[in-house]
């Protein structure tokens, strides 16, 4: 039998109404299966009456094979159910289907075409990008699981685009057609669960014990499910940590574990406190990051490790400079090594940089989208453009993100009179225009002197240092812009440039990660439940990380979370030339117990050359 702590002992033998709050990496699950043990094996319950919700059907295969390692039992002889939340919703229409006579709606696990189609023929966006119907989708899926009312949905956009109207147009052709998407599968069941008596007796009755992994990741209407399931008088063990809720996106709502004994009156907070996983030093900055936030509960975690390990932030005088001296750190041998960070677009310029040095890796979900961005596909035309004036297509695409005001009329206007021979460029064909007024006809001026000048120096890096600096660009200063930056060589030329660009975007579109690699790539989401002997953290700056319109308290949730994944060494990559929130609440909290540098709340790597 697994040795365990008195917290861990006291969670397994609690009854009734239970929140256990489990610290990273306290042993969550070993103590989840181990109530398990205990409830079929000591108190006699009968396994069948067992409902194990998890977020993901990983999590419930593996918590089920633990299980059953620790009891030694065939899975058919302990009928215990492990399942997510849709596929136990999705169980009860079925039954509500055939019990009481009803169609149940088809399935559309393929909803980004409709959506597409809805931004089309609704919003009036003729050609949607991968990332706005993706997004449209999320904030479709954010609005049911939230349980919102019709005036906050229609205050969501969607980037610039009114949720409302395609949401309502959405549902509408569900219901028309007979469809159910995923989120439908929770919210219907919920509808039935709540309007027929007999079909809440039916699995209350079915289903005496209840127990919720990753609490904090479910959203107000999965917890909703739930309450209606548990009932009043029922036995419920609710696993989570409100302090590592990073799913905001997805619609996760930590206020449920916040108002636990709200809605449980005669619930209790049990707490996990012992961090297994990561070394005194780690677990002490964690500690004081997360301690910043207002919306928890108070935890004191402690490692049970006695060795200090490392927490360290790794200066670099740019942060353009810092992959090289990364892919440094990373050659020959050493740790297995994590580079985390908070958007998938920041492993773009780190997994070029590593190929280029021949590093093997891995990358968790990493897409291509990237090189889809419209400010990326912005970016490209203008090279092309001034790699070639009479790329009219090129020219169609950007003529009016300058702040020149360039009328399309006009446009067309003077790039026939190019095609025809009768002009040298478009530009400064616009340039003499009768159409354009002086200030107009000033910018296009300026604008053309900087597309000669990027022609004529023909270096990727200089067209960058322009694009982001001089062409006022309305974009220029964009995450895309700085990492397209990031990608350019010294003496590369434009041609070259755009070759690289679609050379790189086919190696990480059929990149195959290998199971033995040192280095693993992942954003902070992806690596969540996950653990690494060191991790770097890159790109934790202003409007990134922290996100520019996102929830503080969440914000510092992601950056705690990205922390606490490593065991041994934790490395915080800090830029000379970057407002980093975070870690400037490290570098003046002075109430760490580990070492410090120059009184620095952790201590400093001297800058790396950018």
């Amino acid at each position: 039998m697994m040795k365990l702590s008195e917290q861990q002992q006291k969670a397994i033998e609690a009854t009734g109404q239970v929140l256990l709050l489990a610290v990273p990496g306290s042993g969550k699950t070993t103590t989840l299966v181990a109530r398990l043990r205990h409830m079929v094996m000591k108190q006699g319950i009968d396994p069948s009456s067992i409902l194990v919700i998890t977020y993901t059907n990983a999590a419930a295969n593996d918590m089920k094979a633990r299980f059953l390692e620790l009891t030694r039992a065939e899975a058919d002889a302990v009928p215990i159910r492990f399942c997510t939340i849709n596929s136990f919703c999705y169980s009860v229409l079925t039954f509500y289907a055939r019990r009481y006579h009803r169609s149940k709606p088809e399935d559309l696990t393929e909803t980004l075409p409709l959506i597409r189609q809805l931004l089309q023929r609704i919003s009036h966006i003729p050609f949607p990008s991968e990332s706005e119907v993706g997004d449209m989708a999320r904030q479709i899926t954010y609005a049911k699981n939230r349980m919102l009312n019709e005036e906050e949905i229609g205050a969501l956009l969607s980037g610039e685009t009114k949720v409302k109207p395609v949401f309502d147009a959405y549902t509408r052709w569900m219901k028309e057609h007979h469809y159910m998407d995923y989120d439908d599968q929770i919210l219907f069941a919920w509808q039935l669960l709540r309007k027929v008596p007999g079909l809440l007796r039916y699995f209350r009755g079915k289903y005496r014990y209840i127990l919720v992994d990753e609490a904090q990741d479910t959203s107000k209407l999965q917890h909703e499910v739930i309450r209606l399931l548990t009932g009043p008088e029922g036995n419920l063990f609710m696993v989570g940590d409100e302090d590592q809720s990073i799913y905001g996106f997805r619609a996760a709502w930590p206020e449920a574990l916040l108002s636990f004994r709200e809605y449980y009156p005669r619930g209790r907070v049990l707490y996990l406190e012992r961090n297994y996983r990561s070394s005194r030093a780690i677990v002490g900055v964690s500690a004081r990051i997360i301690g910043q936030n207002q919306k928890r509960y108070p935890k004191a975690m402690r490692a049970v490790r006695s060795d200090s390990g490392t927490a360290r932030i790794l200066r670099f005088r740019t942060r353009l400079g810092q992959y090289r001296q990364i892919t440094e750190m990373l050659r020959g041998g050493g740790p297995k090594t994590a580079v985390l960070y908070r958007n998938n677009d920041s492993a773009v310029p780190v997994v070029f940089a590593l190929e280029e040095a021949g590093i093997p890796y891995s990358v968790r979900g990493l897409d291509t989208m990237f090189f889809h961005d419209k400010i990326v596909q912005d970016a490209l035309a203008i090279l092309r453009f001034a790699m070639d004036p009479r790329d009219f297509d090129a020219l169609d695409r950007i003529y009016y993100k300058f702040g020149a005001r360039i009328p399309k009329q006009a446009l067309l206007e003077a790039e026939r009179e190019v095609a025809g021979g009768r002009a040298g460029s478009v530009l400064e064909e616009l340039s003499g225009s009768k159409r354009m007024a002086r200030s107009q006809k000033e910018k296009i001026i300026d604008l053309e002197t900087e597309f000669r000048i990027i022609r004529s120096g023909d270096s990727s890096m200089d067209a960058f240092r322009r694009i982001s600096e001089t062409m006022n660009y309305q974009y220029g200063k964009s995450e895309k812009i700085f990492l397209l930056r990031a990608l350019t060589e010294k003496g590369e030329s434009l041609a070259a440039f755009l070759e690289k660009i679609e050379e790189l975007e086919q190696r990480i579109l059929h990149h195959r990660n290998e199971a033995d690699s040192r280095v693993v790539l992942s954003t902070i989401h992806s690596a969540k439940g996950l653990e690494y002997e060191r991790v770097i953290l890159i790109d934790a700056v202003e409007d990134i990380l922290p996100a520019k319109d996102g929830d503080p308290e969440e914000e510092r949730r992601i950056f705690y979370v990205g922390v606490t994944r490593a065991r041994d060494e934790l490395d915080l990559a800090a830029y000379d030339d970057f407002r980093q929130p975070f870690l400037e609440e490290l570098r003046t909290d002075h109430s760490a117990d580990f070492p410090r540098r120059s009184g620095a709340g952790i201590p400093d790597v001297p800058s790396a050359k950018g």
